[in-house]
Parts: C-alpha cells; structure tokens; sequence
C-alpha cells in the first residue's frame, strides 16, 4: 500500500488566523528528522501597498534562546502584487481611468468597447478580464467591485496595477512561501511575520520528507484513517 501524504510529512500552524497588527513571531519546531521544512504566510484582505513579510530565525533549542535570523529567507507579500484573489472598485471612475490587470490594460469610457479593453461598467470590465486569456476569472461582486481569482491558485497570480485614485484596488487573498533545512545551521525554525497595517494572516508549516517513516499526524482529523 502507498505511503500516505500525512505519514511523509508534518503539518501545523505556528501562526494561527488572527488580525495582525505589527509583528508576531511563533514557537519553535524541530526540523530533525525530515529533509526540509516550508513555511507558508496566508492573508486576507490587504489594501493597495499594503505589506506583509515573513521571515524564518533558527536555533539550537526549542525554546529558541539562540534565536536568530536566517540570512535571506524572507519573502514579502506587497498588495496588489502575486495574489491569489483580487479586488477593484469601479464605483465613479473618471474616463480615461485605467487599471492594468496581469499587464494588459483596462480603460474607462462612456460606452464599452471590448476589441479595445474599454469599459463603461463593472460588468464591461469583468468581461473583458474573462476574455482576455489571463489565467483569472472575474465576477461582480457587491455591485460595484470585480472580483479576480486566479483559476489554479499558487501557479496563475493577479497582479494589479492603477494609477487612478477613483478605481481603487486590492488583495483579497495572497501567499508566500519559505523553504528551509538544517543546513541553514539550525535544528529549530519559528516564523515572523510582520504587516504594515491591520491583517488578517496565518502561518503554515509543512515539514516534509520524513526520514523515519510514518510521521504521526496525532492532532488533526484524516481520511484515510
């Protein structure tokens, strides 16, 4: 019988989903006994260039008096930048707004023209996103906002750009990801994560590749048993 994902490797949340404001940074885990371990930063809503970071610090014991930080393994997440869900408000645009959506260009008019990416509504615009062959998908949402999902999350991103004060725009989900190993030096790895204003996030640990097989997911409800 094959070995199961869960017997290969451990997972647990160091950060649990909170409103974040600042930093926080989580306990310590113990990465002996499997090959690498990945961190991965979740959050929710973040308003244009907003931020959130994520750092790892290492240490030679699990209450982390050695703590420090791990040279180069951060990653940054920057709104509206590589999410995984996006937001734009198209309420009262002024014509000629634009907003540019995975490099291809949307403009305000007063009437729509879709061979061009030139839209008169929220509806106008979520069409022309649909067609434009991104890797998104977009919808109406409360009205007056377009709501863009990434269609295979984690491999097509949205990334937004605007320069119009009137078409204001968003992350409404975004990821980052850290991998690291003993190598780094350390046994034990905690994560910091900072933001730059009040967000919602919550912090992953996925250790894998488990030396000494099965690994005993002791704590979270599986199928199969």
């Amino acid at each position: 019988m094959a070995i199961k994902l869960y017997e290969r490797m451990k997972v647990d949340i160091p950060v649990q989903a909170v409103a974040l404001t600042g930093n926080t940074t989580s306990k310590y885990f113990d990465l002996s006994g499997y090959d690498r371990g990945m961190f991965v930063l979740n959050c929710a809503i973040m308003a244009d260039a907003e931020t959130a970071k994520i750092e790892v610090f290492g240490a030679d014991n699990a209450a982390g008096t050695s703590g420090a930080l791990i040279t180069s393994h951060a990653a940054t997440i920057t709104s509206p930048v590589k999410g995984s869900i996006g937001y734009i408000h198209v309420n009262s645009p002024d014509t000629d707004d634009a907003v540019t959506v995975n490099g291809v260009t949307f403009t305000k008019k007063t009437t729509k023209d879709d061979a061009a990416n030139q839209f008169a509504t929220v509806a106008d615009l979520v069409a022309q996103i649909n067609a434009a062959g991104l890797g998104l998908t977009a919808a109406v949402d409360n009205t007056n906002y377009a709501l863009i999902t990434s269609t295979v999350p984690g491999k097509n991103v949205v990334t937004i750009t605007d320069a119009a004060t009137k078409l204001p725009v968003s992350l409404r989900s975004a990821q980052a990801f850290i991998e690291v190993d003993e190598s780094a030096g350390y046994r034990y790895v905690a994560a910091k994560v900072t933001v730059s204003a009040s967000t919602t996030c919550s912090v992953t640990l996925i250790r894998g590749d488990a030396r000494n097989m099965p690994v005993a997911q002791a704590t979270g409800a599986q199928y199969p048993a």
